[in-house]
């Protein structure tokens, strides 16, 4: 019965054809099911490639506000002077 199940799984995802055509595709997936597996999502290095990850997706939001607050500042110092 698990041999039925997996046979079925395995021919549903053409796992033999899916290599041939994308190797590197499959070596990466096949490299984080392995990660998560391991219990590795959980680990320090983890949290700090993660950390990492997020300051560096949010400098380009910080910059946009940072220059959308400076506009605004010389906006009003434009206003302000006669």
């Amino acid at each position: 019965m698990a041999n039925d199940l997996f046979a079925d799984v395995a021919d549903a995802l053409d796992l033999p054809g899916r290599m041939e055509r994308h190797p590197y595709q499959t070596m990466l997936v096949a490299a984080g099911i392995g990660f998560v597996a391991s219990g590795a999502l959980f680990s320090r290095f983890t949290m700090r490639v993660a950390g990492m990850g997020i300051r560096v997706a949010a400098l380009p939001i910080l910059e946009e506000r940072l220059q959308a607050v400076a506009r605004a500042t010389v906006h009003r110092a434009d206003r302000a002077t006669p």
